[in-house]
């Protein structure tokens, strides 16, 4: 009798033993659960330490085990051994924290496990995602899936939700008071009501089919990425906490600014902007307003301005001065004819292309690395003291038929006449001179310079209207050979003094100065 008692007590202790271990299905999340250690970061016990979940080294997972469960991490990383079930997942109720991402899970049981704030189960294949019961939620993020319906009822102690990349076409965010940050980009949604959610900071709503968006009551938001959607007004009145706006790619024909004195970037770029207020803004560092349809642009008190990209405007003006903090200009395709860089000395990138520029002088830009002018109409180049040797490969100002003159350094020179050779101007000249560049009038308008070539006297002729006070003549290196001040009355220069060749001759007015080649036979 003795005997059949103690079989049947062994019998039972084995049977409740047995009873203990979790069920997991999934070999690759039971894997996941038997690697975790102290020395990896899958697991993190009450006590928030990394640990063994597998204590009694049994190769299972036993109840008592997956209690001890603070945060566990199973994302697939890129791993060929992905998840497809997270079933066994409930035996761990005081799971405060769960990361799943990155596999292929198609759907997910989390109810039971009240203590659940964090879930991340980005990347998978989820078409739906159930989460009754889990009160104390705080983050979700669900990226990258298939989910086409989210309900957050219930949820007020909700502070993150990230779902963007799925097939969400209606959000329900009432009584989530607590909200900080949503990002809801590229989904299917045609309206978005975040009325009331006070403490929102963040908001990503970008690439959807938003035509209307109330930002009333939003005065601690930070940042706002609306671009990509259907908007043709944006009311930013009492934002006085942004700092970052994107509304790029929209329908706006306006867009007021006022009181945005925190604003630090700016994406505006492909709307139907035809001018843009920026008083104001004077924490502005990076303001991209290209492809609309603006004719001017008021840079004025922008001093912290870093990067400005306006092109593909309408622009026939541009002033940049004051701004010494500005390291790149992106204004092509506009139609610019000047353009004044003088307090540029920061600046690293300029791209001018395709404007009617005749003359252009970066000399007060050490740091330039870049220059793309190609396609104006450019007499005079001055790169000297910006251009070095190491970057004239990002140096273009092809398609200028009517280049005449470029100043660079004299280790530039060589480069240089490379470019124009490859151009194929052949009435450029090239030199480290630089006081040939700047023109204030065309030469011919005004002055007759004949004969031409000339073998021992070069005569002047000048329009009755324009009185010539000096002229300097140069040899095309840029070296000065001969000066004749208070020409008032003089029309003719002896040049049987110089030798044959190809010379520059400048011209001091008052109507300012030009310059002209010529040949001494």
């Amino acid at each position: 009798m003795k005997k059949f008692y103690f079989l049947f007590l062994g019998l039972f202790l084995c049977s409740v033993v047995h009873t203990q271990i979790i069920n997991i299905p999934d070999a690759n999340f039971k894997t996941r659960l038997l690697q975790a250690s102290s020395s990896n970061q899958i697991a993190t016990n009450l006590l928030g330490n990394y640990f063994k979940i597998d204590a009694n080294n049994d190769g299972e997972i036993q109840i008592v085990e997956a209690l001890n469960v603070d945060f566990l991490y199973v994302d697939g990383n890129g791993s060929s051994n992905l998840i497809t079930s997270l079933e066994g997942i409930l035996s761990f109720t005081n799971l405060r924290q769960l990361s799943c991402g990155d596999n292929k899970l198609t759907s997910i049981d989390l109810k039971g496990l009240k203590y659940l704030s964090v879930i991340n189960c980005e990347k998978n294949q989820l078409s739906l995602l159930d989460l009754g019961g889990l009160s104390y939620l705080s983050s979700l993020k669900c990226s990258y899936n298939q989910i086409s319906t989210l309900d957050l009822s219930g949820f007020s102690y909700l502070q993150t939700l990230k779902c963007s990349h799925n097939q969400i076409s209606n959000l329900d965010l009432k009584g989530l008071i607590n909200f900080r940050e949503l990002d809801c980009q590229f989904n299917s949604m045609t309206s978005l009501d975040i009325t009331g959610l006070q403490n929102l900071n963040f908001l990503l709503c970008a690439n959807n089919q938003l035509s209307k968006l109330n930002l009333d009551g939003l005065t601690n938001l930070i940042e706002l990425h609306c671009n990509s959607n259907q908007l043709s007004i944006l009311n930013l009145d009492g934002l006085t906490n942004l700092s970052r706006l994107d509304c790029y790619d929209n329908q706006l024909q306006s867009l007021n600014m006022d009181g945005l004195t925190k604003l630090s970037f700016l994406e505006c770029e492909s709307n139907q902007l035809k001018s843009l207020n920026m008083n104001g803004l004077v924490n502005l560092k990076y303001l991209v307003c290209a492809q609309n349809k603006i004719t001017v642009l008021n840079l004025k008190g922008l001093t912290n301005l870093i990067e400005l990209g306006c092109n593909n405007n309408e622009l026939t003006s541009l002033n940049v001065s004051g701004l010494s903090n500005l390291k790149s200009i992106f204004c092509y395709e506009n139609q610019l004819s000047s353009l004044d860089l003088s307090d540029l000395v920061s600046l690293e990138n300029l791209v001018c292309r395709n404007n009617l520029l005749t003359i252009l002088d970066v000399s007060a830009s050490p740091h330039l690395s870049i220059l793309e002018c190609e396609n104006n109409q450019l007499n005079n180049l001055f790169i000297k003291n910006s251009i070095n040797e190491s970057a004239t490969e990002n140096l273009d100002f092809s398609n200028n038929p009517n280049l005449r003159h470029i100043c660079c350094d004299e280790m530039e020179i060589t480069d240089v006449q490379y470019l124009i050779k490859k151009y194929g101007y052949t009435n450029c000249i090239v030199n480290s001179s630089c006081s040939l560049n700047n023109q204030n009038f065309k030469f011919e308008n005004y002055i007759n310079l004949y004969p031409n070539p000339a073998r021992n006297t070069l005569n002047i002729g000048v329009e009755e209207q324009t009185e010539v006070t000096s002229i300097a003549i140069y040899t095309i290196l840029g070296q000065l050979v001969l000066v004749n001040p208070n020409l008032q009355k003089v029309t003719t220069v002896d040049i049987s003094g110089l030798k044959t060749g190809n010379y520059f001759i400048k011209v001091n007015s008052d109507k300012g100065s030009a310059n002209a080649k010529f040949i001494k036979e």
